[in-house]
């Protein structure tokens, strides 16, 4: 469909893909187009008021009134119906008025209705002037009717270019003859599949070929049309196409364009030399802002998440509390201290392993997103990372932390208690860290949680309780620098056995600093063991980024 631009603005189009499913669906019909208008918009250009406006105006053109307020839906709860999803896609993308539109499949997925409601709404925007090319595979006559131009691809390659109405004719001259009250789209598939038998003599004897096929059919005896495979019936139609004049007249057209271009072009034209740096409606910091407020808004309509995450974290504190509860000075309360500490640490890091499906599930979306111009990758990605660290990782570490420190009877000083949560958050930043890194290089959940698991129990084995750190080899020794379960295994049983005096046995004494030194754990570590912890995140977090900016959309 075209809307009939000036030639000399093609110069300044620009050509937005159209993917379904590529909605947020915690937002709204509007709310999912204005999100696009904030960051795509040059605000500079549009302040709040016109942007607004624009979105209101596509709403109304898209026919999305009645539904602009609804949410759009996800695999948890039903939203709107899949062509106002459709048309909410396609929303998205009118907001930057462009002057040319690629549709990828508008109706896949859709019912009859909907399909044709939805091409509907198309053709109307293409007649008030948006050239607007769409990829659609056997449409009803309803919708191919609509269509301004057709063309037809066989393996990979034009077979037909012109007028929908000129489609018949076109393979009429080849001998395939579309039967009365025939849809031409089912016909063409038909043809090129070979499932239509080929008339042999032409145009001209077409009309009483067919009659007599179809008095043959009534008789019961088999028609006269010779059978054609689909390679046969390929070229066939090819070979119609590329002897046409509108062919040859299109070919010497585009010979002329690439005459033009090659003359204007130096030799040392390479492909590095068009590709410009992507520019944004809105700077980096705005572009953080609104994708943090999206975030943001999911959370607060699906508060079970956080709610369910800070219940988990309670029951668990309570569970670990009831187990160590109040701990003495026995020798049993010094095995039970230090189980307690690696059991929390454990707990604390394999916890994490939710933060793999953030990344990896909207990860298409961030492809799309990223290669329409939404945002960069540097504001998602710090975003992202914030908005599931500080809800669901960050504040339900401390309210565990709360809970079981007192439980277990610990050391009651706020100093100690300080350092006790730092150790914690810094635990469960860094592990979380890790699986964003992790789900920045792998896309399936399952061979992403498989990684994490195994570098989690590798770093498990190096954290210190397993086996005592100064008997490992000298090649092995280092890796207990980049387990996340020493650093806070370490950090945490300084943190609580120093300072402290055990009872063995009668008159027998040992005190929590020689207990650590027996486990090569430095008094002066904890600060060193906390660093090593932000900085690991620091690193991963880092590599993450480098990951995910070097996705590109296939």
């Amino acid at each position: 469909m075209n809307g009939q631009p000036q030639l000399s603005a093609f110069k300044r189009l620009s050509g937005y893909v159209v993917q379904e499913d590529m909605l947020v669906g915690m937002m709204t019909v509007k709310e999912n187009i204005t999100f696009s208008a904030k960051l795509r918009l040059p605000s500079e250009v549009y302040g709040p008021a016109d942007r607004d406006r624009l979105v209101n105006e596509v709403i109304a053109e898209l026919a999305l009134d009645k539904c602009k307020d609804t949410l759009v839906g996800n695999e948890l709860f039903r939203g709107v119906s899949g062509g106002e999803r459709k048309r909410t896609s396609i929303g998205c993308e009118l907001v930057m008025r462009p002057k040319v539109l690629f549709l990828d499949e508008p109706t896949s997925g859709l019912d009859s209705a909907t399909a044709v409601a939805v091409v509907q709404c198309v053709k109307s925007l293409a007649d008030r002037g948006c050239t607007v090319a769409m990829s659609i595979h056997q449409p009803r006559y309803s919708i191919f009717k609509l269509l301004d131009h057709v063309i037809l691809l066989s393996d990979g390659l034009i077979i037909y270019q012109g007028s929908p109405h000129g489609v018949i004719e076109h393979f009429a001259k080849v001998g395939f003859i579309c039967e009365a009250n025939n849809n031409p789209a089912d016909f063409m598939f038909d043809a090129l599949s070979g499932l239509v038998p080929q008339q042999l003599g032409g145009e001209a004897n077409s009309s009483r070929a067919l009659s007599e096929d179809m008095m043959s059919l009534e008789d019961g005896s088999p028609g006269s049309f010779p059978s054609v495979d689909a390679k046969s019936a390929h070229n066939a139609v090819l070979k119609a196409y590329e002897s046409s004049e509108y062919y040859r007249k299109l070919s010497s057209r585009i010979d002329e364009v690439v005459a033009k271009a090659s003359a204007a072009t130096p030799n040392s034209f390479r492909k590095n030399d068009v590709q410009s740096k992507a520019k944004y409606g809105v700077s980096s910091f705005h572009q953080f802002i609104i994708i943090c407020e999206r975030y943001l808004l999911g959370i607060k309509r699906m508060p079970i998440i956080l709610i369910a995450q800070m219940i988990v974290m309670v029951f668990f504190a309570g569970i670990v509390g009831g187990i160590y509860w109040q701990l003495d000075l026995s020798f049993q309360g010094l095995q039970n201290r230090v189980g307690a500490i690696f059991f929390m640490i454990m707990s604390m890091i394999f916890s994490n392993l939710g933060a793999l499906e953030i990344l990896i599930k909207e990860r298409a979306l961030f492809l799309h997103q990223k290669t329409l111009g939404y945002y960069s990758t540097g504001p998602y990605f710090l975003a992202s990372v914030l908005c599931d660290l500080i809800p669901l990782r960050i504040f339900p570490m401390f309210i565990f932390g709360s809970v079981a420190y007192p439980c277990l009877g610990f050391q009651r000083e706020w100093d100690k208690f300080f350092w006790f949560q730092l150790t914690m958050i810094s635990t469960a930043i860094a592990s979380g860290a890790l699986c964003y890194l992790i789900s920045s290089l792998v896309g399936v959940f399952a061979i992403a949680n498989l990684i994490v698991s195994v570098c989690y129990v590798i770093q498990m084995l190096f954290g210190g309780l397993l086996v005592n750190l100064d008997t490992l080899p000298g090649f092995l020794h280092w890796i207990q620098y980049l387990s996340l379960f020493k650093q806070g295994y370490s950090a945490l049983a300084i943190n609580e056995l120093h300072g402290l005096k055990f009872k063995i046995a009668p008159f027998i004494h040992i005190t929590g600093d020689e207990y650590l030194n027996q486990q090569g754990f430095g008094l002066d570590d904890r600060p060193e063991n906390i660093a090593w912890l932000l900085g690991s995140a620091l690193a991963y977090f880092i590599l993450g980024y480098v990951a995910l900016s070097r996705l590109r959309k296939e």
